[in-house]
């Protein structure tokens, strides 16, 4: 199931559904956490699962140490923002790293052939203190983070996924170009 979901995320950003792919890049942190982390409860497994295979495969290059980076709060804060209420936002809480403490997130889709990704700023005010966060995701380069980390991980891990449980079955007719999702009969 997960190698299809993949498949959908990249399908989605080849046809320019980004706000649908990325939709589908959140929740796969859901099911490969659930794979690594099965006893703790989602939030936890999710920020725990982002943490070891995203977050920390890119490495942190930032001229200050005040700089704000995408870390497992944020895509968690995200997720749960964008999936349950529609909104592609962040809400930034107590518990996160002060340099994610952003006043403003944004997303940005560039043109297919633009490269997009990470980048923030600071503004600092009297005696050098920081006023001002900010950071700029790319929509296409935080999926083509997540579903990397997710092929990967699947790959190397994929006896731990025994909870996927369910009947689907495709029975549109050959002829149709997008049927690449499910077995037939």
């Amino acid at each position: 199931m997960l190698p299809k979901l993949i498949e959908d995320v990249e399908r989605a950003i080849e046809h320019e559904c980004y706000l649908a792919a990325l939709a589908l890049a959140l929740t796969l942190p859901d099911i490969c956490g659930k794979a690594e982390f099965p006893n703790d409860g989602n939030g936890a497994r999710y920020k725990k699962w982002c943490k070891n295979f995203v977050c920390g495969i890119q490495p942190r290059n930032t001229p200050s140490g005040d700089m704000p980076y995408l870390n497992e709060d944020m895509i968690y804060s995200l997720r749960n923002l964008f999936l349950h209420q529609g909104t592609p936002n962040v809400k930034p809480s107590s518990s996160w790293d002060d340099r994610c403490q952003v006043n403003h997130f944004k997303l940005e889709i560039t043109d297919p052939d633009t490269p997009d990704g990470e980048s923030s700023m600071v503004s600092y005010g009297a005696g050098m203190k920081i006023s001002h966060r900010e950071i700029t995701v790319g929509v296409r380069d935080l999926c083509y983070r997540l579903r990397v980390a997710a092929k990967k991980y699947y790959e190397e891990n994929t006896d731990k996924f025994t909870f996927f449980n369910f009947d689907l079955k495709d029975r549109r007719k050959k002829s149709n170009p997008f049927n690449y999702l499910w077995e037939e009969e």
